[in-house]
C-alpha cells in the first residue's frame, strides 16, 4: 500500500499537486465507511488528501521544533 501512495503522490507532484498521506482515517473506518458506503468486508488502511496548496494559509506555517539527527541516530562507520 505504501508503494502504491508514494506512487500517486510522485504523480500527483507532476500534475502541480500537493499530498497529505493520513493513516488517521483508518482509526474512524466506520464513519467513514458509512459516508462513503464502503461495504463492510473493505477494509481502510489509509487517506490521502489531494489538491492544490493554498501557501499563504496561516495551517501551512506551522514549523514545529525537531530534535536534530544527532540526537537519535547512531552511526556505525
Amino acid at each position: 500500500m505504501g508503494l502504491y501512495m508514494m506512487n500517486v503522490m510522485t504523480l500527483a507532484r507532476a500534475r502541480r499537486l500537493e499530498t497529505c498521506p493520513q493513516q488517521a482515517w483508518a482509526e474512524y473506518a466506520r464513519p467513514v465507511r458509512e459516508i462513503l458506503k464502503l461495504p463492510e468486508h473493505h477494509v481502510l488502511v489509509s487517506g490521502m488528501a489531494l489538491g492544490y496548496a493554498s501557501l499563504d494559509a496561516r495551517e501551512n506555517s506551522l514549523e514545529t521544533e525537531r530534535a536534530s539527527a544527532d540526537e537519535f541516530v547512531t552511526r556505525h562507520i
